[in-house]
């Protein structure tokens, strides 16, 4: 990805644009394909017109899959439907583009900022975060300095992929971001689905 954006609307408007109608299926290997499942995205949420603030890109998909066994229960999450993105900006992506010099160029400080406010409360869909028994939507993150390249293999001073996205892993929050393969929508450890071209 080798763009800049006014501002973080349009980087928001360019991913949901990239996954509408897009492919994806379980895992980040491109030799099993597997099952295939479609998403659909809305960029402008229906949140917007009951007071809340709003999720950048609204998801929604036909994965399911069989949780009856035991085990499966234990390792299997789809995410919910809908899901949610929320996107974040770094000034090393805003026009016109400037180099990746350490961690406050990337956008990263933005998502971690809202770990405990705006990503918490999308995720129980609520202004208040004191409902924490109330049942958790599918939140993932991300911004362009995680599609810019393959994310993992990133070297840049402050900052280690590994321990951000464990991070979020403990925070039931989910991250998208560029493989080898292409752009994963990961929802936790166990469960990645690729976007396929």
């Amino acid at each position: 990805m080798d763009a800049c954006f006014e501002h973080e609307f349009k980087f928001s408007g360019w991913l949901s644009d990239y996954l509408d109608g897009s492919v994806v299926k379980r895992g980040v290997s491109i030799t099993n394909i597997g099952d295939r499942f479609n998403l659909r995205t809305k960029h402008d949420s229906e949140w917007v017109h009951s007071g809340h603030s709003t999720p950048d890109v609204e998801i929604f998909h036909n994965i399911e899959f069989d949780l009856s066994h035991p085990s499966r229960k234990k390792t299997v999450t789809p995410p919910t439907g809908p899901a949610y993105i929320e996107c974040k900006m770094g000034d090393a992506y805003r026009c016109p583009r400037q180099e990746v010099t350490n961690r406050r160029d990337t956008g990263i400080p933005e998502i971690q900022r809202e770990f405990a406010g705006q990503l918490m409360r999308f995720q129980y869909h609520d202004q208040s975060v004191s409902h924490s028994d109330r049942p958790k939507s599918t939140v993932f993150v991300t911004c362009p300095y995680m599609l810019d390249g393959v994310f993992h293999d990133k070297d840049i001073p402050g900052f280690s992929a590994a321990q951000f996205e464990q991070t979020l892993r403990s925070l039931g929050l989910g991250l998208v971001y560029r493989h080898k393969n292409g752009i994963v929508l990961q929802v936790d450890s166990n469960n990645s689905y690729l976007v396929l071209d």
